[in-house]
């Protein structure tokens, strides 16, 4: 373990006293004061980032619903109008590329 201390404030005060005196324990009292501010801080700040990612969490996961959502939608319009996207004029033609494009696999027994 490193001989750094874990509390050099705390370590002034004890070397700043000869012993337990009733000037150390005053100050030492405020020290744990002053502490215990500091620690009620980091619990509220991390509180804070603690509901910001559970935000951002279920953001994701609506997210991924919805592109599963669309997906399938797409999959299924494509399967049933895929006579619509046979030639290079036609309707869902760019639909049809874009969807093969990004990998998806036109076969419903996939999903």
């Amino acid at each position: 373990m490193s001989e750094e201390s874990l509390n050099p404030e705390r370590d002034e005060l004890w070397a700043k006293h000869d012993g337990l005196t009733p000037a150390c324990c005053a100050e030492m009292i405020a020290l744990a004061g002053k502490l215990e501010q500091e620690r009620n801080v980091w619990r509220h700040e991390a509180e804070v980032v603690r509901k910001q990612l559970e935000s951002e969490h279920e953001t994701a996961i609506s997210l991924f619903i919805e592109f599963h959502e669309l997906k399938n939608a797409v999959a299924e319009t494509l399967e049933e109008n895929c006579h619509l996207a046979d030639g290079d004029q036609c309707t869902l033609k760019k639909l049809k590329d874009a969807y093969a494009q990004a990998g998806a696999s036109l076969d419903s027994e996939n999903d």
